[in-house]
């Protein structure tokens, strides 16, 4: 069971990184000129990092009680697939959104 746990804790990490990549990804496709490929996902990934610093990070001092802080890391993962289907990535926004649900199961029955 202990690996399943530690494989559950490996996997939010790498979703975590997904969703960086996906509001990236997202912020570069979606505006047309130069500049604002640029401005758009750096704004962007300032937003979600300082977000997630400072309420999901485990060792921030305002991190969110644990049923907040699993509607707020579901909610930031599901707007990352929304921004993957709005970027023209319908499958892999799909198959993301199914491993970000299968993950959070995990997090909710281990309480991670």
């Amino acid at each position: 069971m202990q690996i399943l746990k530690n494989l559950n804790l490996v996997l939010k990490f790498a979703i975590e990184l997904v969703m960086l990549g996906a509001f990236a990804y997202a912020g570069w496709i979606i505006p047309q000129q130069l500049a604002w490929k640029i401005i758009v996902p750096l704004v962007l990934l300032t937003v979600v990092i300082l977000l997630w610093g400072r309420v999901a990070a485990p060792k921030s001092p305002t991190r969110l009680p644990f049923a907040k802080r699993v509607a707020f890391g579901l909610a930031m993962f599901m707007l990352a697939a929304v921004a993957l289907y709005v970027a023209g990535q319908p499958v892999l926004a799909l198959v993301y959104a199914g491993i970000v649900l299968l993950c959070e199961t995990g997090t909710i029955v281990w309480r991670q």
